[in-house]
């Protein structure tokens, strides 16, 4: 499992960001939480667990 941070406002042009891999899921879970905690509702960025094989989003470089 890995970690990611999106965008939180969902723009399409803003890409994603690897924030830890190889990561247990029970620890992941964990850890997102305490991130998500940290963070308010006008937080630029929003942590999701995800598997190891999701692709990132490039932001605008996927888009051109």
């Amino acid at each position: 499992m890995k970690i990611i941070a999106i965008d939180n406002g969902a723009r399409e042009s803003v890409a994603d960001r690897l924030v830890a891999a190889n990561v247990p899921e029970v620890e992941g879970k964990i850890m997102c939480d305490a991130l998500r905690a940290t963070c308010d509702g006008n937080s630029a960025w929003y942590y999701n667990l995800v598997e190891d094989d999701h692709r990132l989003s490039k932001g605008m470089e996927d888009l051109v």
